[in-house]
């Protein structure tokens, strides 16, 4: 925590670590510890921001116990890890792909994504228009198979399976399935 709080060793001592906590995180850590004491065993996991002697934030994950000698609580062993690089990585990510996102969305093509269990986990908003889908049914898992034609599905499939195991890319034409039953030509491009 010294090296984390930028506070020399001999400011530190007689003090409580929880005055270098983010004044918005303080809550949070003190019901966290609460819980410890209360349960009087485990460890507690929790993310939480420390100030740094420089005042910018250090986001850290900290693990902690309680230590106790001949079943006579002393006090808290932790450690505390500073994971400020993690989060800026998360963070840029999700910048990235909310512009990607927005991107998407502005495409007059329908562009989707799937994983291998071929669930949709992401539709841009040209095709939840077209195939009348809401995002809130992405979120209840729609998948590949529930846009196709019944008949189009084990082709589709096919397709997809020599692109994953040979690279590449496929093309085809299939009848798709809207949410209301009725169907329409599509030409699907896939990598």
């Amino acid at each position: 925590a010294l090296v984390i709080s930028g506070i020399p060793a001999d400011k530190v001592y007689g003090t409580t670590w929880f005055n270098y906590i983010h004044p918005d995180d303080l809550q949070r850590v003190e019901q966290s510890l609460e819980k410890l004491i209360k349960f009087e065993s485990g460890i507690e996991e929790l993310e939480y921001r420390f100030i740094h002697s420089d005042n910018s934030i250090v986001y850290v994950l900290s693990n902690t116990t309680i230590d106790y000698v001949n079943g006579v609580a002393l006090g808290l062993v932790g450690t505390i890890t500073d994971i400020t690089g993690l989060k800026v990585a998360q963070a840029k990510m999700a910048e990235s792909e909310k512009r990607f996102r927005d991107l998407a969305d502005m495409l007059p093509q329908t562009l989707w994504e799937a994983n291998l269990e071929r669930r949709f986990t992401y539709l841009n908003k040209k095709a939840l228009d077209v195939y009348g889908y809401t995002d809130d049914d992405i979120d209840k898992g729609l998948y590949v198979d529930d846009v196709l034609a019944p008949d189009d599905v084990e082709r589709a499939l096919q397709s997809v399976g020599e692109v994953i195991m040979n690279g590449g890319t496929s093309e085809g034409e299939y009848m798709a399935l809207r949410k209301d039953g009725s169907l329409f030509p599509v030409k699907i491009f896939g990598t």
